[in-house]
């Protein structure tokens, strides 16, 4: 038996009764995975189709990429005040009126599975963790992921814009005797150029909210001081409907309190990995920014 897609939808309308079916029936259930995978294929087609890399600007002068900045570091430090691990993940359970003990504690679990993400991209190109090595976490917010890579590496140093997360995130470090860890505030893009080699770089869900023009300056800069032998692995949105960047004009119409997301067309990252003598070991498309764009998590090594 085939379902209709008239029938697929009857069921997603009615989930106590397509829960009780799809647990009687494993057919049903390969069915219903396989028609959703392909609705997110087309979808993710079809934005990269409508998308045109050639009118989002990536490079800008010094003065306006320290302006850009400037508005991303009040959002997020308008965000990091009034709802930190809100602003981490967005859901109900998170905000800071519902945020119990239990509650905070199951937030900090979420972090796990980016763990255990990094080693699985790691495994299946042949490499591990390199426990002793520096890492380097770009938007380590409340600490969400870095309580889970401290143990992990010898040493890790948590970048941020926001001041209000990285108290939270101290707290967490704190709270579970975690000592490796310096936590650093990028006051303006040059700060970046402060830092320390290093080994690994872990980022996702971070640099989609920075305009293009600091996305592609962070990861240039990021990359210039990975290692030898050093990973990579970070996330960006690469596309959307019908999305543009003109910095003259994000300068004109921005909110100081608005959640942005950003692209960085695939050809500029590719560009940059290339430049810095990074090997892509892997890409993958995921849903890290939302199901309306293209987004992908790369996995690159330095030569």
């Amino acid at each position: 038996m085939s379902l209709s897609p008239a029938s697929l939808q009857a069921l997603a309308d009615d989930t106590a009764f397509c829960d009780a079916l799809l647990a009687r029936s494993q057919h049903l259930r390969e069915q219903l995975d396989a028609r959703m995978e392909q609705v997110l294929v087309d979808q993710l087609d079809g934005l990269a189709a409508a998308f045109k890399p050639s009118q989002v600007e990536v490079e800008v002068d010094e003065a306006t990429r320290a302006r850009l900045f400037e508005i991303v570091a009040r959002q997020w430090a308008h965000v990091g005040e009034q709802m930190p691990h809100f602003s981490v993940l967005s859901h109900e359970d998170w905000r800071p009126e519902q945020l119990t003990a239990e509650r905070l504690a199951d937030f900090y679990e979420t972090g796990r599975g980016e763990l255990v993400l990094l080693r699985r991209l790691l495994s299946q190109v042949g490499l591990g963790l390199p426990c002793k090595a520096r890492c380097v976490e770009l938007g380590c917010g409340v600490g969400r992921v870095t309580v889970h890579l401290a143990p992990q590496f010898g040493e890790v140093e948590g970048l941020d814009v926001s001041p209000g997360n990285l108290a939270e995130c101290e707290r967490a470090l704190a709270a579970r005797d975690i000592r490796n860890v310096r936590l650093t505030r990028l006051q303006a893009p040059p700060d970046i150029q402060q830092l320390a080699p290093y080994d690994l770089l872990f980022s996702r869900m971070v640099l989609q909210h920075n305009p293009p023009p600091i996305q592609h300056y962070l990861l240039r800069e990021l990359l210039a001081r990975l290692r030898p032998g050093g990973i990579v692995v970070f996330q960006l949105v690469t596309g959307g409907p019908s999305y543009g960047y003109l910095a003259a004009q994000h300068l004109q119409k921005h909110a100081t309190t608005d959640f942005e997301i950003h692209a960085l067309p695939m050809p500029a990252a590719l560009a940059l990995l290339r430049a810095s003598g990074c090997a892509l070991l892997d890409v993958f498309r995921d849903t890290a920014g939302g199901f309306n764009v293209s987004s992908y998590t790369f996995l690159a090594q330095k030569l």
